[in-house]
């Protein structure tokens, strides 16, 4: 509710500033009912908010980020599994793609990881102390490592065979141990 006479540029400014000090970010300006791109925005600040019947600010804080992060990591995590699926699919046993899969596949993997990692703390959960899909993380961190290792070694080795082999029976079951650690977190983070 508005007293008398306000432009829509004052109130965008408390608005703002509102989120400035509440560390929240203003995501959508929504006015009646419309969104409006922050380009066109400047069309509306010196028109009088008396004009409009509802003027919406959507806003988000840190908690919202880093959910919405663990949600990408997840489906960077589904593009990994679809990345190596790709792969194994093709039958290749050409010695440059397996080298192109895993590069590509560790890359995406590495991402995810850090938006969890981002997310976490941002939520305020120390995931290293979390047990899920039974095992702790510790334990599971030490198996990433030893597959990595055994895919290192393999690339050394130009062994594409094996490259396969740790691609698909170690290495995608332990991609899917990371969804796991998401939903742990969130799951941390709710309480």
């Amino acid at each position: 509710m508005v007293d008398g006479p306000t432009k829509i540029g004052e109130l965008l400014e408390e608005v703002e500033t509102l989120c400035r000090d509440s560390a929240r970010t203003l995501d959508i300006v929504r006015i009646d009912g419309k969104d409006i791109p922050q380009e066109d925005l400047e069309n509306y600040l010196d028109r009088d908010v008396n004009e409009f019947s509802t003027i919406e600010f959507i806003t988000s804080g840190p908690f919202e980020q880093a959910l919405e992060d663990l949600v990408e990591a997840n489906s960077i995590i589904m593009d990994t599994v679809d990345i190596v699926n790709h792969f194994l699919e093709s039958g290749s046993m050409n010695y440059q793609d397996a080298v192109m899969s895993v590069i590509n596949s560790m890359n995406t993997w590495e991402r995810a990881c850090r938006k969890i990692d981002e997310a976490a703390r941002d939520l305020d959960v120390d995931y290293t102390k979390l047990n899920f899909a039974d095992i702790s993380f510790k334990e599971q961190h030490k198996k990433s490592m030893e597959i990595i290792e055994r895919l290192t070694q393999a690339l050394s080795d130009k062994d594409v065979v094996t490259i396969r082999d740790v691609l698909e029976y170690e290495f995608l079951p332990q991609i899917d141990t990371y969804k796991s650690l998401i939903k742990e977190i969130m799951t941390a983070a709710a309480k």
